[in-house]
């Protein structure tokens, strides 16, 4: 292990020996790699981007299929050829980088971003061939972690061998052990789908079966309800027809009191109606404009006027006129 310490040296004269005595130590090279991986682990378990509640599961059936890593290395003909070996109807989605040097992280998070605007996206996974700490250094950047946890669907990470485990690996949904065993777990085996569908179709059948049985019990229990339930029709249809008698008789009985409402107000507005007060033998005088007379001052002598009566209209002239008071004035 490389280290670099700090502290004070004395000598030994007699024996001419060196002797280090220590204050601080803190590793170099991979060393200082192993701390900043601790750290940075430390930070992000804090805000909680390893708990385990925010796994999700894998879709069972994935239909496309993004695929983060290097197109001109091993990795990626290794996911393409599992995955036409076991799953032949899934659509793979590559977004290509590089994965290994100075300028990786950002490569890798930028490609993680175009595969999550892609649509229909079902499953993703990143993946690269194995290497020493400082070659698998890019998948414990920060940037790298946090694009990981940003992903809107499942994410598998297959990064190394089974012994390398980087920061990505717990951020994911699923760590594979490797590149191949990613591509494994994102997809069920072809070989089962005749037992799956097997398995399913029987599941189908003893299902419809039971709600065939319930159905039928059901219908059983509604008849038998109904049969309690069965009117008497002879008894239903006798009271209908003592109802339709009932209404007919209350009907005609309404009506011939509505009847001689109708006839007793017709007769007081044929009281009151200006033609039977004619018939009574009294006239109604106009002067020529249609004016009515009321009082003898409306029309002076040699006035000519109509005269209504009951039979018919007189046309008259005015010889002389009486108020009601001059003719009060008369009487004896």
């Amino acid at each position: 292990m490389q280290v670099i310490v700090h502290g004070r040296v004395r000598a030994y004269e007699p024996q001419g020996v060196y002797q280090l005595y220590v204050t601080t130590l803190t590793p170099a090279g991979a060393g200082d790699l192993h701390q900043r991986y601790e750290q940075l682990r430390a930070k992000l378990a804090a805000e909680g981007l390893f708990e385990e509640g925010r796994k999700r599961p894998l879709p069972r059936w994935p239909r496309r299929i993004g695929v983060v890593t290097s197109p001109v290395g091993v990795v990626w003909r290794d996911i393409a050829n599992v995955m036409r070996r076991r799953y032949p109807l899934a659509h793979l989605v590559l977004a290509p980088t590089i994965v290994q040097g100075p300028t990786a992280s950002g490569a890798i998070a930028r490609a993680l971003q175009r595969l999550y605007v892609q649509p229909a996206i079902d499953l993703v996974i990143l993946a690269r061939g194995g290497g020493s700490l400082e070659d698998l250094w890019p998948f414990n950047e920060e940037r790298v972690v946090r694009a990981v946890v940003a992903s809107p669907v499942p994410i598998i990470v297959g990064v190394g061998h089974e012994s390398d485990v980087t920061l990505c690996d717990f951020a994911a949904d699923v760590r594979a052990p490797t590149p191949s065993a990613a591509a494994e777990q994102a997809v069920p085996d072809g070989a089962q789908f005749p037992a799956i569908l097997s398995r399913l179709r029987e599941r189908a059948s003893s299902a419809l079966l039971s709600a065939l049985a319930r159905d039928q019990r059901h219908v059983a229990e509604e008849g038998r309800a109904l049969a309690r339930l069965a009117p008497n029709v002879a008894a239903a249809r006798e009271r209908a027809a003592e109802l339709v008698d009932r209404g007919h008789r209350a009907l005609a009985a309404r009506a011939q009191r509505e009847r001689a409402t109708l006839d007793a107000l017709a007769d007081s507005l044929r009281a009151l109606s200006p033609a039977a007060t004619l018939e009574r033998g009294y006239a109604v005088a106009r002067l020529a404009d249609g004016t009515v007379v009321r009082d003898p001052t409306q029309a002076p002598s040699g006035e000519r006027l109509s005269v209504t009566v009951a039979r018919g209209t007189l046309a008259t002239r005015v010889e002389g006129a009486t108020s009601h008071d001059e003719a009060r004035e008369e009487l004896p």
